[in-house]
């Protein structure tokens, strides 16, 4: 796994996956109360019972799991999913699909005991890998532990909403092709910092600077390449030398990237295909 780039595991144990279990219904909007479950109500239409089902499978879920993710769970629906967010899996990881990159909120639970922390960054699908990683990321908070339900809920609401407010200034500074070019200029170059010169030079060849790709790529390659993933970064970074005149071939290049990659992450996208390129090619 390459180094200065976390990786997150959607599926480890220490996410605390959330198993399914029958349990507890949410009590009445905006309550926050979990009760016990109640039968349908006959005259309820369809619609209605199809809710009430939704609702309560969801809950029955938060019943199985620790006081903390589930609070970390309701804040996060309650600020994250209105933004189109999707939680990944029943873990503690939420996705903002932007076609081409991906916003990644996710709130680490310690190891040994309950609570969380929040972690908030980007990820270029052009990397073509099979797992969540932070090429852009920053650690808003560190763990808080939690004691119980009146003072971890407020916590729990903090965190959802500076996850929120993160996510927001993410989408306005990634809005399009120039604006990671200009990210990516002010990015350092030198030893230890493969990805980070990787992903620029990428970034320079799809906006046809070839004499800022070329410098980005020639640092890819000084690298000594220890680790089975160092050789594959540097066999991208030769393909791309090879069409770094070509801004067409790098564009199908590109694009070819980015669709293997979210097969290989199953992600979803609702929009046409050329809705995924939007902004960048």
């Amino acid at each position: 796994m390459p180094p200065r780039s976390r990786t997150v595991e959607h599926e480890r144990s220490t996410h605390r996956p959330l198993a399914a279990s029958d349990g507890t219904s949410q009590g009445p909007a905006g309550c926050g109360l979990f009760c016990p479950p109640q039968r349908t109500i006959s005259f309820l239409d369809r619609a209605v019972r199809v809710s009430v089902t939704l609702t309560r499978k969801e809950n029955a879920v938060m019943a199985s799991v620790s006081s903390a993710s589930r609070l970390v769970a309701v804040a996060a629906r309650a600020r994250l999913r209105p933004l189109g967010l999707r939680q990944r899996g029943r873990s503690r990881l939420w996705l903002d699909d932007r076609g081409w990159w991906l916003g990644l909120v996710e709130f680490p639970s310690p190891q040994w005991s309950q609570g969380s922390g929040l972690h908030v960054g980007a990820m270029w699908l052009w990397q073509d890998v099979d797992h969540f990683t932070f090429n852009v990321g920053e650690r808003l908070s560190g763990t808080v532990d939690y004691r119980d339900d009146g003072q971890f809920a407020p916590v729990a609401e903090d965190l959802a909403l500076l996850a929120r407010e993160r996510i927001v200034e993410l989408r306005c500074r990634f809005v399009d092709l120039e604006s990671v070019e200009r990210h990516m200029a002010g990015r350092p170059v030198g030893r230890g910092l493969l990805w980070e010169a990787w992903n620029a030079g990428v970034v320079a060849a799809l906006a046809g600077d070839t004499a800022a790709a070329r410098k980005r790529f020639a640092a890819v390659l000084e690298e000594d390449p220890v680790v089975p993933w160092m050789d594959g970064a540097q066999r991208a970074a030769r393909e791309l030398l090879d069409m770094v005149h070509d801004q067409g071939a790098v564009r199908a290049w590109v694009r070819e990237r980015i669709s293997s990659c979210r097969q290989r992450l199953s992600l979803e996208s609702s929009e046409p295909a050329q809705g995924v390129f939007a902004g960048l090619l």
